[in-house]
């Protein structure tokens, strides 16, 4: 995942950590799940549960990013 600290929560503002779990596979393999949760380990009634899928979040920064930075070159054009 990418480094910790960079987003927070919208809904606390506690950070957003990466999180890697290991599940063990009949056959023998492990399968690795990396995901980006809010570090609030003690949340509110109505704070939402919510865990993304590292790539998932990833690409849409990357999108994101891609986006902000079209704009700027057609802004300096």
């Amino acid at each position: 995942p990418l480094a910790g600290g960079l987003f927070t929560c919208e809904h606390c503002g506690a950070l957003i950590t990466g999180e890697r779990i290991k599940r063990k596979l009949n056959g023998g393999g492990v399968r690795i799940h990396d995901y980006y949760r809010c570090a609030n380990n003690y949340p509110d009634d109505d704070h939402p549960s919510v865990r993304w899928r590292a790539d998932d979040l990833e690409d849409a920064i990357i999108a994101d990013l891609s986006d902000a930075a079209a704009t700027a070159r057609a802004a300096a054009a």
